[in-house]
């Protein structure tokens, strides 16, 4: 019916339900295949899958592989790890590659520290309590806290809303941290394979030079026969030449000498 042009609440008067249930279901067809096989199996649950819809085909991978391995403690790391993702996809100021300023580098130094040193009070000192009270049974607590039990309910209700909001931010700032890193070995991982790929290239070039060189050199003893065969052929005629000659003039010689026998025989018949 989207496929149709139906809005979402058009299709949610038509079937029934709110306007939010059929933009989340409709969120889910964007999950590549594989992802979508993982929830069909149960292996992801529907509210998670919906997150992991939000992200790229390549992050959707990434998050869905991690939470089936069991990577994360709870779906809700999970959920935020995603969120985490979206936001480096989104290039928010988290990623940017500006290095921060000195003033920001002091600042950010400072509220670590103060965090820290507040983590570690309560840590060393508040959980005790709370791990000590936890141990004692009701009838007890009732005798001891007397008059103040109803004003320590009340400070115990307090501190247990903004320990689950603390959590709850922390699970999100993990999730972030998470995402962060895979993005930066995923970013790793591209910069090392377009250095093999140069290197591969380099090394391709280099072999193509040696075979241009390889065969030009077994060009160059072709040449030489052919120049020597060149500079003998005026040579041959020359050789054969001189043989004719003198064959040629000792044959004159001959005919000479057989000429004047017969002259002087003529001459002696004429005297007698």
């Amino acid at each position: 019916m989207a496929a149709a042009g139906w809005d979402p609440l058009k299709i949610a008067k038509q079937f029934g339900k709110t306007e939010t249930h059929i933009k989340w279901r409709l969120g889910l067809l964007t999950l590549r295949q594989e992802v979508s096989e993982m929830v069909d199996k149960g292996q992801i649950k529907p509210n998670l899958a919906w997150h992991i819809a939000q992200l790229n085909p390549g992050n959707q991978m990434v998050a869905a592989t991690r939470y089936v391995r069991g990577d994360f403690d709870s779906e809700a790391e999970a959920q935020h790890f995603a969120n985490g993702l979206k936001m480096m996809e989104k290039q928010t100021s988290l990623t940017g590659e500006q290095a921060p300023d000195a003033e920001t580098q002091e600042n950010r130094k400072v509220q670590k520290a103060k965090a820290k040193d507040g983590l570690g009070k309560a840590e060393e000192v508040l959980l005790p309590l709370l791990e000590e009270l936890a141990e004692k049974k009701p009838e007890d607590l009732a005798v001891i806290l007397g008059d103040d039990l109803t004003r320590h309910v009340k400070v115990i209700g307090k501190l247990y809303s903004q320990v689950q909001l603390v959590r709850n931010l922390l699970s999100k700032a993990q999730g972030i941290q998470r995402a962060m890193e895979a993005d930066f070995n995923r970013k790793a991982l591209e910069v090392q394979k377009e250095a093999e790929e140069a290197k591969g290239k380099a090394a391709e070039a280099e072999g193509k030079a040696v075979e241009e060189k390889s065969a030009s050199a077994e060009k160059k003893p072709d040449a030489k026969p052919v120049a020597k065969k060149a500079a003998a052929k005026p040579t041959t005629p020359r050789s054969k030449a001189r043989p004719a000659v003198t064959t040629t003039r000792k044959t004159a010689a001959q005919k000479k000498s057989e000429v004047k026998p017969v002259a002087e025989e003529r001459e002696a018949t004429a005297a007698k």
